[in-house]
């Protein structure tokens, strides 16, 4: 299973239905969804992970774009900050 304060290396950004390659760094591997906000219910959670991400941000889908177009490598390591089994209410 995942916890909190597990690390990913990615090797992959979706945002959409875009796809981004990322340098693999040592480490877990893992699918990076990147979105323009936070995921915060189980059901949304369930649906990403159902569509391949094994964790969320907000900033690798605005990243990995710019260095493709420029050419420059992208790598990412993520940390899980909250389990997709749990809701993540905003106030």
């Amino acid at each position: 299973g995942q916890g909190i304060g597990d690390v990913y290396s990615i090797a992959r950004v979706l945002c959409g239905e875009e796809c981004h390659a990322a340098t693999l760094l040592a480490g877990r591997p893992g699918v990076l969804w990147s979105q323009d906000r936070v995921a915060v219910s189980v059901a949304e959670k369930a649906a990403l992970a159902a569509r391949g991400a094994d964790v969320v941000d907000m900033e690798a889908g605005a990243i990995a774009p710019v260095c493709q177009r420029r050419g420059v490598p992208f790598a990412a390591m993520k940390a899980v900050s909250d389990l997709a089994e749990e809701e993540f209410p905003l106030d």
